[in-house]
């Protein structure tokens, strides 16, 4: 049996040992030497000059003169000699003129810190500062590194950082300060989008940059300074004329009223929008004004005057928009590269419930239609099919199959559906070669007296981008332009605005005859057809006939006998060439 402890090798008194005190003072020594270990340095390999009593070094490799053979032990200089404690696995020592604490691995003398494998469950930890209950983590250095463990250490050679939080109304988030005042943070702050964010003063912030979660979609909240390209840029290239409804020549402000048929009826309000109506329904159209949306003016209402609560199987009711197939030629649809279509429009309804966004071919053979829920009467909410087509309120994939036109007469159709007959539903979200206005889910606007529902910025995009409804305005052309483009489909001449327009006087013979040529401000779509709202004023002449190509329209009077002849328009009187698509 040793007389020495198993740790510390203390000697033990022994049964009837003489001179106890002796081998209790050695063992008093040893504990002096070896408890609370703190050792003046560890790079001597010989002993000092001048050692104090109970001072203790590491001896350092290569031991020489009285510290021979003792390397990497604890030398205590003790009652004028060196005593010598070999260290046991797990020893610490602190270093007094390093100030730096280090473990015995059982070979060699290494950082303490280092030395452990694993820090569990610690409340606090601070580097270079004080860690507090506020930041239980703090660090304060000027340089940190992150290295991905390699193949060779064990490791895939990949580096993730992971943040979690709680709930999505939780915020992860890192936060820029400038000494100690936020100034940016990125991050998912109090959703599930992802935001960067900026701020003047630390307390108010300003959302920059948004990129929503599901669709990936960007939204740049407070403009560029300095934009690639302005938004009206994007009015060059919106498939949809007129979608503002700014030009209205035929109507005006006024209501259209009784609008529909057993057969079916279609009847513009505005230049290019018309309504489509089937049924015993009846409806009204008419361009509104003081709208209460910022930058825009007019919208076309729909206004139920005559109620089907239950429709035909056949019948419909929809606002309508024709696209001419040479605007339309770019979205390279029948083709296996039909591009994908981005639609967005405001809507307002008295009723709340179901309805739907068609888009169709010329001879509506081809269709698809997408669903959306308005939940909030009177209210204008944004309808925007954008992102990814697929299925859902996404943009519009592109058809690969059909006869698509691409000349002047429809290329393409885009109609909101107010009610649909069970004939004119289907699937929604896929190409179908029927006309699928909607879905057994529709809601009917016509079984709800006086309902009304408005549509106005129609944007149609080949792509699957839509700017922001805030940024709608931006992208709407000006009158003078949109103007300008609706004259290739329809133009009049009114004597409220120019009396001598259409007007011819001479002096002539009777069987000659009187004729004027009126050049068309615009070459039309086709050759219009021409109709009259009063009447002519006549002097020794007949009613003139009409001749019309796309360019002009030629009037012929036949003189009724010698002398003067004139022919013009009547005070109140309209003449309009209608050129229209159907």
């Amino acid at each position: 049996m040793p007389n020495t402890t198993p740790n510390l090798a203390l000697p033990e008194i022994i049964a009837a040992q003489a001179q106890k005190h002796v081998t209790h003072n050695e063992a008093l020594r040893a504990l002096d030497a070896l408890v609370q270990l703190a050792v003046l340095d560890r790079d001597l390999a010989a002993p000092p000059g001048s050692p104090v009593d109970g001072q203790r070094w590491l001896i350092a490799t290569s031991a020489s003169g009285a510290w021979a053979g003792h390397s990497h032990h604890i030398a205590s200089w003790q009652d004028g000699g060196w005593e010598f404690y070999p260290p046991q696995t797990g020893w610490l020592a602190y270093v007094v003129d390093e100030g730096a604490l280090l473990a015995w691995t059982g070979s060699a003398w290494v950082d303490a810190i280092t030395a452990l494998t694993s820090l569990n469950n610690m409340l606090l930890l601070g580097v270079g500062t004080s860690a507090d209950s506020t930041n239980p983590f703090s660090a304060k250095l000027n340089n940190a590194l992150w290295v991905a463990k390699t193949v060779a250490e064990g490791g895939d050679g990949n580096l993730r950082y992971k943040l979690s939080k709680e709930s999505a109304a939780k915020t992860l988030s890192l936060l820029f300060q400038d000494n100690y005042s936020g100034r940016a943070e990125i991050g998912l702050t109090g959703d599930d989008d992802f935001h960067f964010k900026v701020s003047p003063d630390g307390s108010s912030w300003l959302d920059a940059l948004l990129i929503d979660k599901t669709t990936g979609r960007v939204t740049i909240s407070q403009g560029f300074a300095n934009p690639p390209a302005p938004f009206d840029a994007m009015a060059q290239v919106n498939l949809a004329l007129n979608g503002d409804h700014i030009v209205s020549q035929e109507n005006g402000d006024t209501a259209v009223t009784g609008i529909g048929s057993a057969g079916g009826v279609e009847t513009y309000i505005t230049d290019q929008f018309k309504i489509r109506a089937k049924g015993s329904l009846r409806v009204s159209g008419q361009r509104i004004t003081s709208i209460s949306l910022p930058g825009v003016k007019y919208a076309l209402r729909t206004t139920v005057t005559t109620t089907q609560s239950s429709l035909g199987s056949g019948d419909y009711l929809q606002v309508s928009q024709p696209i001419e197939g040479y605007r339309a030629l770019r979205l390279a649809l029948g083709t296996s590269g039909a591009f994908p279509i981005a639609i967005g429009v405001y809507v307002r309804s008295s009723v709340t419930g179901t309805f739907a966004v068609e888009l169709s071919n010329s001879a509506r053979n081809r269709s698809i239609c997408k669903l959306v829920t308005i939940s909030a009467a009177n209210t204008w909410t944004w309808l925007a099919f954008s992102g990814a087509a697929g299925s859902g309120q996404t943009a519009f994939p592109g058809d690969t199959s059909g006869t698509w036109l691409s000349d002047n007469d429809v290329g393409l159709r885009v109609d909101i559906t107010l009610a649909a007959g069970s004939s004119m539903v289907g699937s929604a979200d896929a190409w179908a070669a029927a006309d699928v206005m909607s879905t057994s889910a529709q809601t009917n606007l016509a079984a709800t007296a006086s309902a009304t529902f408005d549509v106005t910025t129609l944007c149609a995009f080949g792509g699957i981008e839509l700017p922001p409804a805030a940024r709608v305005p931006l992208i709407l052309r000006p009158y003078s332009q949109v103007f300008d483009d609706c004259l290739r489909y329809f133009q009049k001449v009114d004597t409220a605005i120019d009396p001598y327009l259409i007007y011819v006087d001479a002096y002539s013979q009777s069987g000659s005859y009187l004729i004027q040529t009126l050049a068309f401000p615009k070459g039309m779509r086709t050759t219009p057809s021409g109709s009259l709202s009063g009447s002519w004023s006549l002097s020794n002449c007949g009613t003139p006939g009409v001749t019309m190509t796309p360019d002009y329209a030629q009037f012929a009077s036949a003189v009724s006998g010698s002398g003067r002849a004139n022919f013009q328009l009547a005070a109140a009187s309209i003449y309009s060439f209608n050129a229209r698509l159907v």
